[in-house]
């Protein structure tokens, strides 16, 4: 039975959390206000919480607190890589197909999904079961029936790969080139097969988020496909200190392709996020701005 909000009783927030979120979802975006976004959720996390339910940029998502990706979208959805979904929702069209690469919990398969509606596809590529169970999960609570899921890895080829896992802490961070941690075997397959398998014809959006297997899985797709089903546009997870495992370097392989940087949105230490459109899609506009 669900109550009045819609959510099952067992995932309510509970009055603290309520007070807790409803301050730091109200935070500016500037620095201190991250910080003190963060000093919020250490306070709730002073004990084991159990997962909820939560409003994110319109999705309705279940999200455990104490997860690193789940748990900023819990407490500050404001801050976590506000740039780069903007830009994905700015560039995405009704009908459009979109693949996520790397679901995770699925919100940026959840956005792209009300982005492309109905007479649209979402392709969501997850190779951590448990986080799949709830990428799943939360495609539920939102019934968008454009999503197909899938639950394996991406690679260059099929094969079954050891997937790493770097603790409990921060399921995003599981990865076929991680080191140490509880592995399992994945199934995987190269990104073409997956849409063949989802029955697509052409593909408008691509995200990887995969943890530095972002050049392999690219260079057997553009090896795949004519230049014509390169997609429009991608948004590119892109991690200097993971090139040289990775076998190479999958934002200059994208550029050599004909693709353009537009965005960079600089995460911590090492790494960026890059939105880059292909040249085809440039002679058509699409690397302006689009009104929404």
């Amino acid at each position: 039975m669900r109550p009045s909000n819609g959510y099952p009783a067992s995932t309510r927030p509970d009055a603290e959390l309520r007070w807790l979120t409803t301050l730091s979802r109200a935070l500016p975006r500037h620095r201190p206000s991250r910080w003190l976004a963060r000093r919020l959720r250490k306070v709730y996390l002073r004990r084991s919480r159990s997962e909820v339910c939560a409003e994110v940029a319109g999705a309705r998502m279940r999200l455990r607190p104490g997860d690193y990706v789940e748990g900023q979208l819990l407490f500050a959805p404001q801050f976590y890589e506000a740039e780069e979904r903007a830009w994905v929702q700015q560039h995405l069209r009704p009908g459009d197909v979109f693949a996520d690469l790397g679901a995770h919990a699925g919100l940026y398969t959840l956005l792209a999904a009300r982005a492309v509606g109905p007479a649209g596809c979402v392709i969501a590529v997850e190779a951590n079961p448990e986080t799949f169970a709830r990428l799943q999960e939360n495609l539920r609570e939102n019934g968008f029936e454009q999503v197909r899921a899938f639950d394996c890895g991406v690679s260059d080829r099929a094969e079954v790969r050891k997937l790493g896992h770097t603790g409990a802490a921060n399921t995003g961070a599981a990865s076929f080139l991680a080191e140490g941690g509880g592995e399992e075997e994945v199934e995987c397959l190269p990104l073409l097969t997956i849409l063949e398998r989802a029955a697509v014809q052409r593909l408008d959006g691509l995200k990887l988020d995969i943890e530095g297997f972002e050049h392999r899985v690219l260079e057997r797709f553009f090896a795949d496909v004519p230049v014509s089903l390169y997609p429009d546009f991608v948004l590119l997870e892109h991690k200097q200190r993971l090139i040289a495992r990775a076998g190479g370097d999958a934002l200059a392989l994208l550029q050599r392709h004909g693709y353009r940087a537009v965005l960079e949105a600089k995460g911590r230490r090492d790494w960026s996020n890059f939105g880059l459109v292909h040249e085809k899609a440039m002679r058509c506009g699409l690397g302006e701005e689009r009104e929404p």
